[in-house]
């Protein structure tokens, strides 16, 4: 049997451009062959396609339209001769009877297969028509329970003579034809190929360490095809980028933009595996991965906005000029990293200088702290400091030296009374000193004399029938009759019109008051010891009110002060068999209040001051 091996090279030019190739075959074959395509044998007519790489960025396109040849039927002639001569047939004499093969060549290039059962005509014998099967060198075949093997290829003829079978009483022969197809190899091929990352695969066998390699294929007919090569696997490559960009600016990895968005300095790393040929004999069609690793160093551009606003005659130098006009303006610098920087200056309304001048006076004793120095001397002093907009502040300070004042104060007072000064009060004749600031801060020395007038006895006696009178020589008599004022007495003598206690404050020509004693008066002439015997002194009290009596207050004697609208503020017993009772009034606020004496016997009420 004729065998058509069809091998196609393609050729690519490499080339320094992205460009895709479209390759068409058009292969015919006949029934009993098969066409290797994409790593396949195929023996189906149709169309099948292919894509591979044949350099980087180029793809090839490859398309096969495959036709099968129509089946041609095999030949079958019956035919007899003379045992001992022979017959001629396509230029071959057979001598023997039983089944011959020939075979011829199509007018399109396939087998036909000639088929010549030949008989003696002497020798009656039935032979079935055989089929024919196709097996490999070295398969065991059976026939009829027995095993056939063989070590050669070709048509190979198995007989079973079954004798006196035929119905005439002849051999009956049965006979099975096959046909052995030859083992390829072992041969060597050409050293292959590989990359150290990824296992090298050829038929059912993997390697992944390099040198001489054995491999048991099978052939397109299914045989066994035995190949030897040695094999050269390339380890992958690996490839650091460091690249510096701006925000701004596009840079393009793996068909991204990594630059944009970005707003502070940032270092990416981005990594991407490429399948690259191989830069090597043996190589150029081999692709084998390269690790390229990025190390992308972002920069952002910078947006500066200055806002701000002058003082009066004031300039901004920008974009080398000097400024001072209210309004935007405008200017684009580059960063320490060479990216963008873009300014933004708005100039507002200028601001306002400020002019102050004020003046001040020193103690003689002391210095004025102005511009950094201690001034103790009167002038005119001029300063520029920076005002509450932050503009010049021109100040001026007339300064005016002031002296110490020295105060003497001659204070008298009445004896009973107090003086305030310096904060607290005094009773005492004396000097007292005191060191104050006047209103423009500086001392003043206050020395204050005080004395005391006189403490003057006051008496009340009875000088006629019912007149009452006291010492002259005072400005101004206050009468009382039972505590309660008399207006219309203003001298030292007073008519007594009705029984009762009467006493007198006289006033002196330094306002001090002075009270008398009580005068009780009894138009009947009981003594006042006899009808009373009750003093209460002094009115007006200032905290301090005494009670006396003549022998001894009675027993169960109680002492009770009202308000004047008849509220009870305080209550106290006098003891028995005591003459005299003090009554602490401190607590009490100054004015006007009833005190009553109450006991067995009797119910004494009297009106009291407390100043």
């Amino acid at each position: 049997m004729k065998k058509i091996i069809l091998i196609a090279f393609l050729v690519l030019g490499l080339k320094s451009y992205s460009c895709n190739i479209y390759d068409t075959i058009n292969q015919t074959i006949c029934p009993e062959d098969s066409f290797l395509f994409n790593g396949v044998y195929l023996k189906t007519a149709g169309t099948y396609y292919d894509t591979f790489n044949i350099s980087a960025g180029c793809d090839t396109f490859r398309t096969l339209n495959l036709s099968v040849h129509p089946t041609i039927p095999n030949t079958f002639i019956v035919d007899s001769f003379c045992q001992g001569y022979g017959y001629a047939y396509n230029s071959k004499v057979f001598t023997t009877a039983g089944f011959h093969f020939d075979t011829l060549n199509s007018r399109k290039g396939c087998d036909s297969v000639i088929q010549l059962f030949l008989s003696f005509k002497n020798s009656p014998t039935f032979f079935p028509i055989p089929t024919i099967d196709t097996f490999c060198i070295r398969d065991t075949i059976y026939f009829e329970g027995k095993p056939f093997k063989y070590t050669t290829g070709g048509l190979k003829t198995m007989r079973d003579t079954l004798f006196g079978g035929a119905a005439n009483g002849c051999d009956s022969i049965n006979l099975r034809v096959v046909f052995l197809r030859n083992n390829n190899g072992p041969s060597f091929v050409p050293t292959k190929y590989g990359c150290a990352n990824t296992p090298f695969i050829i038929g059912d066998s993997s390697f992944t360490t390099n040198g001489f390699k054995v491999v048991v294929l099978r052939n397109r007919f299914g045989c066994d095809s035995t190949i030897w090569f040695t094999l050269q696997r390339r380890p992958p490559s690996f490839t650091t980028l460091n690249r510096t960009t701006c925000s701004n600016q596009p840079f393009f990895f793996k068909g991204k933009n990594w630059g944009s968005g970005v707003t502070t300095d940032t270092l990416i790393t981005i990594i991407d595996t490429l399948t690259q040929k191989a830069n090597a004999p043996g190589f150029s069609t081999v692709k084998c991965d390269s690790f390229v690793t990025l190390n992308l160093t972002v920069h952002p551009i910078k947006f500066t906005i200055i806002d701000t606003s002058l003082c009066e005659n004031h300039t901004y130098f920008f974009k080398g000029q000097f400024e001072k006009n209210p309004g935007i303006y405008l200017d684009t610098q580059k960063t320490i990293n060479n990216c963008d920087s873009f300014i933004t200056l708005i100039l507002r309304t200028p601001r306002k200088t400020s002019r102050y001048t004020y003046y001040r006076k020193f103690c003689s004793n002391e210095t004025v702290l102005f511009k950094g120095l201690n001034i103790n001397s009167p002038g005119t002093y001029k300063d520029t400091l920076v005002n509450a907009v932050g503009c010049d502040s021109f100040l001026t300070m007339v300064l005016a030296k002031d002296t110490a004042h020295n105060i003497t104060l001659n204070k008298s007072i009445c004896s009973y009374d107090s003086f305030y000064f310096n904060g607290q009060y005094y009773k005492t004749a004396g000097t007292y000193t005191s060191t104050l600031k006047n209103k423009d801060g500086c001392d003043s020395t206050v020395t204050l004399t005080l004395s005391i007038y006189p403490f003057r006895t006051v008496t009340l006696v009875k000088s006629t029938l019912n007149q009452l009178k006291t010492d002259s020589g005072y400005l101004v008599y206050y009468w009382y009759f039972n505590d309660w004022t008399q207006l219309n007495a203003s001298g030292p003598a007073i008519f007594a019109n009705n029984t009762g206690a009467y006493h007198v404050v006289a006033e002196d020509s330094n306002s001090c008051r002075f009270k008398s004693n009580v005068y009780v008066y009894n138009p009947a002439g009981i003594n006042v010891n006899e009808s009373y015997g009750i003093y209460i002194y002094p009115i007006p009290s200032k905290n301090t009110l005494n009670i006396e009596v003549t022998s001894s207050f009675e027993k169960n004697t109680q002492i009770y002060i009202y308000s004047m609208d008849g509220k009870l503020i305080l209550s106290q017993p006098a003891l028995h068999k005591t003459s005299k009772l003090s009554i602490d009034l401190s607590s009490l606020v100054n004015g006007l209040y009833i005190l009553k004496i109450e006991s067995e016997n009797k119910v004494i009420e009297r009106k009291i001051e407390k100043l």
